[in-house]
């Protein structure tokens, strides 16, 4: 019959065949697995035929509770989550549920809270614990709650936080249901509550998760116009602008400007801001990161990993705003840069663009991410830019 992983990752064979090998699969995975998992394009029998696999491994529960599209994979997900809590813990994974459970009774905010869902799932102990993590008066304590229900399939007590009275929380909890809920008609109802929010981020973050959830149309594009600054800068960024629109996860958080312009940017950096700028830096900021300010004083996302890249008055010293992450890499080949080195993009869970001084007259930028572990190095800033393009 062959190897399961070569028949089920190949796209030339039918998907009876495919689903036939996932379902011979043991508990053993591997890469391919959660490559099929991902991939929105794949057939959805071969897909829930993944998600079926996933669920006998017994030891990938973070892989059932993540985001899924169609709803549909979502809800094979979450039967599985549910599945596995009525098998009961292996013996590992129950001596730290019960490590944790101690933990949390001491203080329902602390640390284990945080992959509690990813970690055991649907388990009653779980619930029971996030559910009491969500009444806590402190505000990032319920946002942490709510994630651990959204993640193991409990929208419905999601949905109470629709009306908190953080605002932080109610914005946290639109993003939840854009991610997890399965588009019910209770959902959605939510989300337009959450749409009229008195505050603008909450606003935003409705409006992000019923595009998500095809409850609400991406804006329709506007004829472009031509934009100032340098030609080469033009071409590529709104190449890359049009790359992240195309995505519909990244799209559906863009302003509807955005959206409906194909710029993901704003005017360039007079000279005076970049003036202003290198004064206090106490730097000359090497060309074709100059050419991008002046092109456009900001831009982002341009991937995954890169939320938004800083306006010329927002650039610091990397030392300056991130100390800690700088000491956590001092004895790396990494540290002499990460001290002088300038930031020049919001940090997130998937890394931050960093500026590397030097006599040289391009200077080289990095992705910088724990994740990598460490950086993927670019000879200038334009090359880093390049390869945003160029990367899948």
């Amino acid at each position: 019959m062959g190897d399961p992983a070569d028949i089920f990752a190949d796209r030339h064979r039918s998907v009876g065949e495919r689903v036939a090998a996932f379902d011979r699969l043991g508990p053993e995975l591997n890469r391919a697995v959660w490559a099929v998992l991902g991939d929105e394009s794949d057939d959805i029998d071969v897909r829930l035929a993944a998600v079926r696999a996933v669920g006998r491994s017994r030891g990938a529960i973070n892989q059932l509770a993540r985001r899924f599209h169609p709803p549909a994979l979502r809800e094979a997900a979450v039967a599985e989550l549910e599945r596995l809590a009525q098998l009961g813990r292996q013996p590992y994974f129950e001596d730290r549920l019960r490590t944790d459970l101690q933990e949390l009774n001491r203080d329902p905010g602390g640390r284990a809270l945080v992959n509690l869902g990813n970690t055991f799932g649907r388990d009653p102990r779980v619930l029971e614990a996030a559910r009491r993590a969500a009444q806590d008066s402190r505000k990032d304590v319920r946002s942490t709650a709510f994630s651990v229900l959204a993640q193991v399939g409990e929208i419905d007590d999601v949905l109470r936080g629709v009306g908190d009275s953080s605002s932080d929380v109610r914005a946290r909890v639109a993003y939840l249901i854009g991610f997890f809920s399965l588009a019910r008609q209770e959902d959605i109802a939510a989300l337009e509550r959450l749409a009229a929010d008195a505050d603008a981020e909450v606003r935003a973050k409705a409006r992000a998760a019923m595009r998500r959830l095809e409850a609400l149309p991406l804006p329709t594009s506007k004829q472009s116009e031509v934009r100032p600054g340098d030609p080469q800068w033009v071409t590529l960024l709104s190449k890359l602008a049009a790359k992240v629109i195309a995505d519909r996860e990244m799209a559906a958080d863009l302003p509807d400007e955005a959206l409906q312009t194909g710029w993901l940017g704003t005017r360039g950096a007079s000279p005076a801001e970049l003036d202003r700028a290198e004064a206090r830096l106490g730097v000359r900021l090497p060309p074709s990161y100059r050419a991008f300010l002046q092109t456009s004083n900001g831009w982002g996302p341009t991937s995954f990993a890169i939320d938004r890249l800083f306006a010329a008055r927002k650039v610091v010293r990397f030392i300056e705003s991130e100390p800690d992450w700088v000491e956590i890499w001092k004895d790396s080949e990494e540290s002499t840069g990460l001290r002088s080195a300038l930031q020049v993009s919001t940090v997130t869970d998937n890394g931050v663009c960093l500026l590397i001084p030097s006599d040289a007259k391009e200077w080289e930028t990095w992705l910088f991410a724990n994740w990598i572990p460490g950086a993927h190095r670019h000879a200038s800033f334009l090359a880093f830019m390049e390869s945003e393009l160029e990367s899948p």
